[in-house]
């Protein structure tokens, strides 16, 4: 709900991509419409325009994650603010590595845009695709749970904007969240056995 100063339509117009939701008037609205070719013109005239609204989309983005991922919900909302504020934005280029086989994953992971793939090396240049996640999925929480090395890489499909929530803050989270612990203890035991069903064959979903 955005009252008077609130901005909105940023997402279309910097992603160049869909509208994710639907904006309707509450009250009688008085609007001001900035048009696609005047913003790239004032970001042109004035270099802080455009850090200014692409850090305020992000934010705004990873926001509404976390309002509408099931995962979150178990937050309560007095907390999101500050769940918000612990995690880093990261962009990743097409093709390259967030996390490495054999390797600890560098925190709970929040694909704000785009979609990578998890990735299962068997050796003798034999890779099997476990996964396709999208945006709103989260990866990394397996290592995470158990402590150990990541049992499969995750490879950007595209240009990815991710959030990074690190393993100190991830931890200290889900301590004083122990509703999301449990959750996320059993969405990673289900993903286990789903791993486990595609490497000895039994099903060829992914």
């Amino acid at each position: 709900r955005l009252g008077e100063g609130a901005l909105f339509g940023e997402f279309a117009l910097l992603a160049d991509r869909r509208r994710h939701a639907t904006v309707v008037a509450a009250t009688e609205c008085e609007l001001y419409e900035i048009p696609r070719l005047l913003l790239r013109e004032l970001a042109a005239a004035f270099a802080e325009v455009g850090p200014a609204l692409e850090a305020f989309y992000r934010e705004r983005l990873l926001s509404n994650l976390l309002l509408t991922t099931p995962l979150f919900a178990l937050v309560p909302p007095e907390h999101r603010p500050g769940l918000l504020a612990r995690f880093a934005p990261i962009r990743v280029e097409s093709g390259a590595p967030v996390v490495r086989q054999g390797e600890r994953a560098g925190g709970l992971y929040l694909i704000v845009l785009g979609a990578v793939e998890v990735i299962r090396d068997l050796g003798l240049r034999s890779a099997t695709v476990l996964a396709s996640l999208g945006e709103g999925a989260y990866f990394g929480e397996m290592s995470l749970l158990s402590g150990d090395v990541a049992s499969a890489s995750v490879v950007a499909a595209g240009p990815c904007e991710l959030a990074v929530l690190p393993p100190r803050e991830f931890y200290d989270v889900v301590a004083g969240n122990p509703a999301l612990w449990t959750a996320m203890r059993g969405e990673a035991e289900a993903r286990r056995l789903a791993n486990a069903q595609i490497l000895t064959g039994r099903t060829g979903v992914v």
